[in-house]
């Protein structure tokens, strides 16, 4: 009997709710006013609908899912008001709802956005209620652990692609041709103002779960961050991508790294294959493999018959006997030269049969003895690699994101040599195929910087490469390069040479280079402020026993810096 009552009081209750208290409260979500032209306008109560949701949230699963596309048709018919403070209100509770609300229902709000602010001026505000969204869900949002982002994926994770969507709707579509337009029957919002675009990525970037290798086996839609990073790429890979598209693509990418770096869920096993599959694309095999072979040279002078032969200027006019040689010697004849004479016919007749002998070599097919002989060190290489596609802009500005966010990241995971060891090694010729073969000067500070902590490790590529990558570093440092007013980039030379030096068992350049680097180094030391990374590259060299004439005068320089220093740090180091 007492169940037959309570459950008659509870359907009594929720008829009461149903059919009196909800529908009244409902119609207090918004109130009519003025505005300051004189139409009226709705504008939103927050507390009473922030209210109402909390009384939903009481209701079954089933109920409050029926409740919850009215409450967002409500905010989303606010945001539409012309009125920007009301449009503020509005953006402001929506903000509210979704931290109040189960992350499971944030598709539901993103896709009532898109159904309703769909044109003109709603696009920008649309892409400012994506900003206000991730702004404050990150004040609260907490990612799921390692452990649980294996078996599934977490909800915030599923909305990336929905996210994005807006996003590149509003940095590449109709919203960002009417904030660049300079037609005056465009309206113009506050919403349209500042990079709140650009902020959304990070903070996206911050707040997913970082595990690129959930894409393997075709699951690209369970890897956020592939969806985050993958659009970008894919625009640069475009053939008719503009410079201008590449810059904010390239400003894009940079907020991305930033965001990346500041997640917690980044881990080692995750971060460099998915650097690697990023980027290498953009280098290209090849540009690895031919570091390998750097600054080779063979000596085939001996091969072709055509090398060994010298041929002297025959001279109009005269003939090419021992002779005439020795009497012109002996008589001091000044022989006459008109160059525009030579290898002219003497006869009509001579004439013909080199023109029809001209044309006859037209035809002929140059292959075997009659192909086309080849000159230089490298003339007989198999074949010549192009590195043009490393340097275009668009490659340049791939290049330089996964430079950046390996460089970033690395400062702050933890990562075991004998763990990663497999993982760390492809990295080292293509960062040398990077700084040896791109010309963009950020490519070569981030592939210096990227290097640096490799150098420390015993990685099987280092010796193979070491040669190819002192010799580029050295060029940086010559007074001829346009890089060498470069301080930044000087002292990464330096740091990378020291390490090169420290960990090869013979001295990497040959005795010319050295004999370049060490006029470098008595300049480095003598008149630049930071001298250390040049005191630690010349103690490597001493402990390899090197010696020449140029460096017992370095020697001797820093001899005298010991007692005649300014700097008392100098003097205590050159002392050591």
């Amino acid at each position: 009997r007492k169940d037959t009552e309570s459950s008659e009081s509870k359907t009594s209750v929720w008829r009461s709710l149903e059919n009196r208290i909800i529908p009244k409260v409902e119609g207090l979500l918004s109130k009519e006013t003025t505005d300051k032209s004189g139409r009226k306008v709705n504008l939103l109560r927050p507390s009473v609908l922030l209210a109402l949701t909390r009384l939903f949230q009481k209701f079954p699963s089933n109920e409050f899912e029926k409740k919850l596309p009215s409450i967002l048709t409500v905010i989303c018919s606010a945001l539409k008001n012309r009125d920007s403070s009301a449009r503020d209100v509005a953006r402001t509770t929506l903000g509210k709802l979704v931290v109040a609300i189960d992350l499971k229902y944030l598709p539901d709000v993103i896709r009532e956005l898109a159904i309703t602010l769909t044109e003109g001026y709603q696009l920008h505000v649309r892409a400012a209620c994506v900003h206000t969204i991730l702004l404050e869900l990150s004040k609260v949002y907490e990612a799921p652990s390692d452990t649980e982002t294996d078996y599934f994926s977490p909800p915030f994770d599923n909305s990336t692609i929905a996210f994005m969507d807006l996003i590149q709707a509003d940095l590449f579509g109709e919203a960002n041709e009417r904030r660049e337009s300079k037609e005056t029957n465009v309206r113009f919002v506050k919403e349209a103002a500042g990079t709140k675009t650009v902020h959304a990525v990070e903070l996206l970037a911050r707040m997913i779960s970082f595990k690129p290798s959930n894409a393997r086996n075709g699951h690209r839609s369970r890897s956020a961050v592939h969806c985050v990073v993958g659009p970008f790429l894919e625009r640069l890979r475009l053939p008719d991508v503009d410079a201008k598209i590449i810059r904010k693509i390239k400003e894009i990418l940079s907020r991305v790294v930033v965001g990346i770096s500041n997640n917690p869920s980044v881990t080692a096993d995750e971060l460099f294959p998915f650097v690697y599959a990023s980027i290498q694309p953009f280098i290209g095999e090849e540009a690895a493999n031919s570091v390998k072979h750097y600054g080779e040279t063979t000596a085939f002078d001996s091969d072709d018959d055509d090398d060994d032969e010298r041929k002297t200027i025959k001279v109009s006019g005269r003939k090419d006997t021992a002779e005439s040689k020795e009497s012109s010697k002996s008589k001091g004849v000044v022989v006459e030269w008109r160059p525009s004479t030579l290898q002219s016919s003497r006869s009509g007749k001579t004439a013909v049969e080199i023109k029809h002998g001209e044309q006859r070599k037209l035809y002929q097919v140059q292959d075997g003895a009659s192909a086309p002989k080849l000159t230089g060190s490298s003339r007989h290489s198999l074949e010549a690699v192009n590195f043009n596609h490393m340097n275009n802009p668009a490659s340049t500005a791939a290049i330089v994101f996964g430079l950046n966010l390996m460089s970033a990241c690395m400062k702050k995971i933890d990562i075991s040599p004998e763990k990663h060891l497999d993982l760390l090694d492809p990295f080292v010729p293509m960062l040398t195929a990077c700084v040896c073969y791109c010309r963009n000067n950020e490519v070569t500070s981030a592939g210096l910087r990227c290097l640096l902590p490799l150098l420390r490790l015993e990685l099987p590529s280092l010796p193979t490469c070491s040669s190819a990558l002192s010799s580029k570093v050295l060029s940086f440092l010559s007074p001829g390069s346009n890089l060498n007013q470069n301080h930044e980039l000087n002292q990464a030379c330096f740091k990378t040479l020291e390490r090169i030096h420290a960990k090869s068992h013979n001295l990497p350049l040959d005795s010319e280079q050295m004999r370049v680097l060490i006029p470098l180094l008595q300049v480095s030391v003598a008149e630049t402020d930071q001298h250390n990374p040049a005191l630690n590259l010349i103690k490597a060299i001493l402990s390899r026993k090197y010696v020449s004439p140029e460096f017992y005068d370095l020697m001797e320089a820093m001899l005298k810096m010991v007692v005649r220093s300014q700097k008392p740090t100098l003097r205590q180091q050159s002392a050591g």
